[in-house]
């Protein structure tokens, strides 16, 4: 769930996927935002899970497209990449996932989609804010900011044949996304299942939900249901 407030409508992204190659299997893509699919992004993640976080083989499928920014970012993909962690190197998905924590595409998209933008050369820089919603049960009419925290985007937006030894042969696109708190991993309620209610065994108890905006809200903040537009 993305809360759209204080955001700019985002502009539909390029349906432009690359083939998957070696032994990965294909993810299908929405036609609609050039996003994986709730089943598919759900697969992905755990598939993520099971990626050492080391130096990939010859044949891993950096350059392969899993989705494309949202917004004035909608032509530069998020690409599968690799990290590292011995190295430190990295960049796409792979660094996004395993070095700050987080593992929705979407919430990558819309980072890097914020109308907040700061060129340094040739990389897009963003910022966006990230929030956990606390609603007192699963109406969700009465819901506030539990905690924020900022999230910035680095997106190449040069040419690049190669990365870090990866072939690329494009744009190289985002590389990465993380947490301004001053630690690699962002809070574990970024990747919060957007609607949590069915999963609570008190249906009269707190309903918890993660969102993201282009303008912090601050913490205590009331919003209403209105409010909280569900993408997922």
């Amino acid at each position: 769930m993305l809360s759209t407030c204080g955001a700019a409508t985002a502009a539909v992204s390029p349906d432009n996927v690359a083939p998957k190659a070696g032994a990965m299997q294909k993810n299908q893509v929405a036609e609609d935002r050039g996003l994986l699919t709730p089943d598919a992004s759900t697969a992905l993640e755990a598939q993520s899970a099971s990626i050492p976080s080391s130096q990939p083989m010859a044949d891993y499928p950096a350059r392969d497209i899993l989705a494309w920014g949202e917004g004035g970012a909608r032509n530069y993909p998020i690409r599968r990449g690799f990290w590292d962690s011995s190295t430190g190197k990295g960049f796409g998905y792979d660094k996004v996932y395993h070095k700050h924590g987080i593992h929705r595409l979407k919430t990558m998209s819309w980072v890097m989609g914020s109308p907040n933008v700061e060129m340094q050369g040739t990389q897009r820089v963003t910022k966006a804010w990230s929030q956990e919603y606390r609603c007192s049960d699963a109406s969700e009419t009465n819901c506030y900011v539990e905690d924020e925290v900022e999230v910035k985007s680095v997106t190449e937006t040069a040419y690049k044949s190669s990365y870090y030894g990866q072939v690329v042969n494009g744009k190289l696109g985002l590389m990465t996304v993380y947490c301004v708190t001053g630690k690699n991993l962002c809070p574990s309620w970024v990747n919060k299942t957007p609607k949590l209610a069915s999963a609570k065994s008190d249906p009269d108890g707190p309903v918890y939900r993660t969102g993201i905006s282009y303008q912090p809200l601050g913490k205590g903040t009331r919003l209403k249901k209105s409010d909280l537009v569900d993408l997922y």
